[in-house]
């Protein structure tokens, strides 16, 4: 992220899949958004972390409220940990993106994740810790369950309601402007 006079090195999971469903970044960034959450691992042991990396005590981004609750302690809540909700917004921008095998397995990790519970089978957690993927949060949350309805439906059909009807309302000039290339450098890295 880019603020004003500072910047941070990590990714949120939700802003950047939200650009690849809304043709904010077009297939050059998709391709580069959605190989760096692969890369990392941001789906692992489930999809998705809310960001990555986590922050840590010490560094210059952390702020001691992290620790209320200890919710923000690394691989927990927002810092780095695990969101069903998110994750199927992940498994739609594979879908978006053509990535259709990797939406399917992603599917059935965010159907392990949503089956989690602290007390019985598909609670459907708020969230989960970012590395043991042991649910955290509140059981039974809308969101979660929604997300995962809405993932199942793009892999099932391919389409994205809401984001297929933004993108076909996108004017032609800036689609026309956008780089749909996706390159790989000598070594291996994309450019």
């Amino acid at each position: 992220w880019v603020a004003f006079r500072e910047y941070g090195d990590w990714c949120d999971s939700l802003g950047n899949l939200l650009a690849v469903l809304c043709g904010v970044a077009d297939g050059h960034r998709r391709e580069h958004i959605l190989r760096y959450m692969l890369q990392v691992g941001m789906a692992e042991p489930y999809p998705t972390k809310a960001i990555y990396p986590p922050i840590y005590p010490g560094e210059s981004h952390w702020r001691d409220y992290y620790r209320s609750r200890n919710l923000n302690i690394p691989h927990q809540y927002h810092n780095g940990g695990i969101w069903p909700m998110v994750g199927g917004f992940h498994v739609a921008a594979l879908v978006r993106h053509g990535w259709r095998h990797h939406a399917e397995q992603l599917l059935i990790s965010l159907a392990e994740a949503n089956r989690q519970g602290t007390t019985h089978d598909w609670s459907f957690n708020e969230w989960l810790h970012g590395t043991s993927g042991h649910p955290m949060g509140y059981d039974q949350q809308a969101w979660s369950a929604a997300m995962f309805l809405y993932a199942e439906h793009a892999v099932r059909t391919g389409c994205l309601p809401l984001f297929d009807e933004l993108l076909a309302a996108k004017p032609a000039a800036a689609v026309a402007s956008e780089n749909n290339e996706f390159h790989v450098a000598a070594g291996g890295g994309p450019v």
